[in-house]
Formats: C-alpha cells, sequence, structure tokens
C-alpha cells in the first residue's frame, strides 16, 4: 500500500473526499479546511485534516444529518443478489415448515386447530388445500 505524503495537493485532496475540486476551492474560501503552500508553491492541506474531514463528512438530508454513504455498482448488485440468495432461502423454510406442520398428526381437535393456526399464521390459510384434513 502507497504511503499517502504529509501534505496533499488540492486535486488529492478532493479525490479523498470525494468532491470536486471546484468544491474544495469553496470550502477552503468558507474555512472548512485550511490550505498553506507546498513544496512546489502550489497550495496543500494537511492530509490527516483532509482525511479527519473525510471520514466526518455529513450531508443534509431532508432536514437531518445523516453519514454520506457510497457504494459502487458492485458493491450493490452483490448485496442485491445475497438478499436475494436469503430470500429464496426464507422461502424454502417456508414452505418446508408448511409441509411439516400439514404432515403433523392431528390426534384431536385441539391439535387440529393448532395446526391451523399455525398454517394461518404462515399466511398460507388451510382451507381447500389438499394434505389438511
Amino acid at each position: 500500500m502507497m504511503e499517502l505524503p504529509e501534505q496533499v495537493t488540492v486535486p488529492q485532496a478532493a479525490d479523498i473526499l470525494g468532491i470536486s475540486t471546484r468544491t474544495l476551492y469553496r470550502w477552503l474560501r468558507q474555512g472548512r479546511l485550511t490550505a498553506g503552500t507546498g513544496p512546489d508553491g502550489r497550495r496543500a492541506m494537511c492530509r490527516d485534516d483532509v482525511i479527519a474531514m473525510a471520514v466526518t463528512r455529513q450531508r443534509p438530508v431532508t432536514g437531518h444529518d445523516a453519514p454520506i454513504v457510497t457504494a459502487s455498482w458492485q458493491e450493490i448488485r452483490r448485496l442485491s443478489e445475497g438478499l436475494e440468495g436469503l430470500q429464496r432461502r426464507l422461502d424454502r423454510q417456508a414452505e418446508l415448515l408448511e409441509a411439516l406442520i400439514r404432515l403433523s398428526p392431528a390426534d384431536s381437535i385441539e391439535a387440529l386447530i393448532r395446526k391451523r393456526e399455525m398454517l394461518e399464521a404462515l399466511g398460507k390459510g388451510a382451507d381447500n388445500r389438499p394434505g389438511f384434513r
């Protein structure tokens, strides 16, 4: 991993912060960050100050402050596929639970009522279903 210099230039700082250089210059004018002159005569900022700003930066969202969350499309796709896999597993477990309830013996009226309640709780309903007696 490449070590960043103690000072970073405006383009480097903007990249770390995920903003445009134009926005960074505006922040400098507003005093949100301070800059000095680097060894090459260009504006430079303390790397640690820029990293601290990147970690704590927040953007107002509908009147409330919320941390900025960024994710690539690949990360979003991977998370979405993971959620779809979980949903398939939950659906399969619900099917197995329903089958287990339907196959369990109902020795009494109470057991039959419990069986019906469990199926209804699963959202399947017991009326007019094969295997429910």
